[in-house]
């Protein structure tokens, strides 16, 4: 069995309790893993925005409208990703 098929057999809260018991994982373990989860989720925000400014042009003012309000609103999850890992207590 892969690591990732045993972890799905455990609830959220099961992993999370586990993740953040002080006996589990060292505090630089904790910190690799809210880099790990940082990354990634800003990887992928990132890629969505860069395929959302890229591609055909838009055919109308409405299409315009809203690729732009898609851009702004990956900017915003983007915005508030970077503040909530910037503000982490070490």
């Amino acid at each position: 069995m892969k690591a990732e098929e045993f972890v799905k057999t455990f609830t959220k809260e099961e992993i999370l309790d586990a993740l953040f018991c002080k006996k589990c994982l060292t505090e630089r373990a904790t910190r690799n893993l809210c880099v790990a989860l940082f990354e990634e989720k800003s990887d992928r925000l990132l890629k969505k925005m860069e395929q959302s400014t890229s591609g055909q042009k838009p055919k109308s003012l409405r299409e315009f409208m809203q690729q732009q309000e898609n851009f702004e609103k990956l900017d915003r999850q983007q915005e508030k990703l970077s503040k909530n890992f910037d503000s982490l207590e070490w």
